[in-house]
């Protein structure tokens, strides 16, 4: 954990942007002070090979070490300091999920920089923004919530310099994560969501203090990746948050998302109860039982293994439905509906392959996958839903089957890779994107499909999960082959972090054209979308049919009692009349 240094000066509160004059050197490593309402704090400057000169901020604690007495609650405000607090190197990571007895270490993107890996003790953010004056209009900020899984992740993974570079102030913060971010009693004594109640207070430490960095508040734009996406969806339905933000970016994650939250039926109260019997504490009172795992180790707590996580969510451990007055007061869905979301410019998108890397299991992968195991593994699919899982399955073998290669391995496998990609990730950003649209938000869609060669992922996996990264954040050594980007990379990372940074100072992603193409708004209508290659091109109804086989045919399928009897063939060739009737309305339901 970062000690505290010898003040050499005081910097008042009234004084915040001079004192940046003051302090701002340009030479590399040079000392830079700033004054937060928690206390003074040190980074150091950083010129960039522009010319740029950045300031950085590491480990700079926003609320009370969330310990003892306050495991298990909202963040609590920090009592702050008096000498000036050293951000010159990484806080701690919030513990991670790891094998018994054992703790799982992060690598940060500049190990030099790190001392204590991982703690319970591990509420801080990292800021990263350009040298300014006090004449200086206030820059737009952006707000980085990282991915995971509800159970992994740090802010010391992602460097916000190349975003910064572009004239944006970049936080990145840390959350609570697996249990000790997401368990729930489901009561007043533990309610959960611990994780989304410390990125608000990251949020409202960016009201508070950001000007004296040269950042707005009143122009922050909140955007994450995976389980960090789905979080920055639920903010966007929190009314806890709503005066925190401006607009929002999605990458590859939604609060719709069958694992951004986990829903009552789904039985979150049986992982609490393992959690209870693997520590050794009494269910018979939830107060109780919260009083017991406070005594416990934060390594015995984020190590327990609760066992197989509810088929429609990723982790046991995640988001929850709260009610009325708590972070989410209803289910997702059921809040778009009403259109109770913080009208605000968004912008969303997934990677063109998201989850191939779930393939990798499979022997010879890389020449394919037999229609035979794909119908096997669809099986075991549809055993997370309780109702009319033949249907289902004759619905899902049906729309992910091409009939003029239906015994193909290298077309069965790209439909596999679709098929749980549009589930996890595709189709939920679709629902929230047209939900939000038809509400009135300006809203913009993307795909992410270029693939460096040579890349470190083999060419069959295409774009897989989290692969876009790489482009927004200095991440060179790890993402790269040989740690060298090519210049192709390079121009690919330089529209990239335009576009996003674009969109947090005007929240336009283009402005003016980037290679001749301006970026088409998202409406119900056209569906637009940005496809992100070389070359960049816009289109529409990207994988319209296909969205509306999921938010539709096979949503209606899961909430409906009884569907009339009959069943596809085991080889796939015929569809029930219940089916194909559902089927071709959803068809009619879009232009394709």
């Amino acid at each position: 954990m970062s000690e505290a240094v010898t003040s050499t000066m005081t910097c008042p509160k009234q004084t915040l942007r001079i004192l940046l004059v003051i302090c701002c050197m340009v030479s590399d490593g040079q000392a830079v002070d700033v004054s937060t309402t928690l206390g003074p704090i040190r980074g150091f400057a950083t010129t960039m090979d522009d010319g740029t000169v950045l300031n950085t901020f590491l480990g700079v604690p926003f609320a009370a070490p969330p310990t003892g007495n306050l495991r298990f609650s909202p963040p609590q405000p920090h009592q702050g300091w008096t000498d000036v607090y050293d951000a010159t190197r990484f806080g701690p990571a919030c513990l991670q999920y790891s094998l018994p007895g054992t703790t799982t270490p992060v690598t940060p993107y500049d190990p030099s920089l790190d001392d204590v890996n991982i703690s319970e003790d591990c509420l801080n953010l990292n800021v990263y923004g350009p040298q300014v004056s006090g004449d200086d209009p206030l820059l737009p900020v952006m707000l980085y919530i990282h991915g995971g899984a509800h159970v992994t992740g740090a802010n010391k993974l992602q460097d916000g310099s190349l975003l910064a570079q572009k004239g944006v102030i970049v936080v990145i913060t840390n959350y609570r994560i697996g249990a000790l971010g997401f368990f729930s009693t489901g009561d007043s004594s533990a309610p959960g969501n611990y994780g989304l109640l410390d990125q608000l207070e990251a949020m409202k430490w960016v009201r508070a203090n950001i000007q004296a960095f040269g950042g707005s508040p009143d122009r922050v734009t909140i955007f994450g990746e995976s389980s960090g996406a789905a979080s920055s969806s639920l903010h966007l339905l929190s009314p806890l948050s709503r005066d925190y933000f401006y607009q929002a970016i999605l990458q590859s994650g939604a609060s719709t998302s069958p694992w951004a939250v986990l829903l009552p039926e789904y039985e979150p109260q049986t992982y609490t109860e393992e959690l209870a019997r693997q520590m050794g504490c009494s269910t018979q009172s939830t107060q109780e039982l919260v009083d017991c795992l406070r005594e416990k180790t934060a390594e015995e707590i984020s190590s327990a293994d609760v066992g197989k996580p509810p088929p429609m969510s990723a982790a046991a451990w995640a988001p929850v439905v709260d009610g009325p007055g708590g972070f989410l007061p209803a289910r997702p869905l059921d809040l778009l509906d009403q259109g109770q979301f913080t009208k605000v410019r968004l912008m969303a998108g997934c990677t063109s392959d998201e989850r191939s890397t779930d393939l990798v299991i499979i022997p010879g992968v890389e020449n394919g996958v037999s229609r035979d195991r794909f119908i096997a593994d669809l099986a075991d699919f549809v055993e997370r839903y309780p109702r009319n899982r033949d249907f289902i399955s004759d619905s899902l073998l049906h729309g992910y089957t091409d009939y003029d290669a239906i015994n193909d391995p290298i077309t069965t496998r790209n439909n596999y890779v679709q098929f749980l990609s549009d589930y996890r990730y595709l189709a939920a950003e679709e629902e929230v994107l047209l939900r939000m649209s038809a509400g009135g938000v300006s809203t913009y869609k993307y795909s992410f499909g270029y693939q460096p060669i040579p890349d470190l992922f083999p060419t069959w996996q295409g774009v897989p999960h989290a692969a876009e990264l790489r482009f927004l954040f200095n991440l060179t050594t790890q993402w790269f082959v040989g740690g060298a980007p090519t210049a192709a990379d390079l121009d690919m990372r330089e529209k990239m972090i335009t576009m996003w940074t674009n969109f947090a100072k005007t929240g336009d992603p283009t402005p003016s054209p980037i290679d001749g193409v301006t970026w088409q708004p998202f409406t119900n209508e056209t569906r637009a979308y940005l496809m992100i290659d070389r070359p960049l091109t816009n289109g529409q109804f990207l994988h319209t049919r296909r969205m509306e086989l999921w938010n539709n045919v096979i949503r209606n399928m899961a909430e409906t009692d009884t569907c009339e009897s009959g069943a596809v063939a085991s080889n796939g060739n015929t569809a029930s009349a219940a089916v194909a009737i559902l089927l071709m309305s959803s068809v009619l339901l879009v232009v394709t």
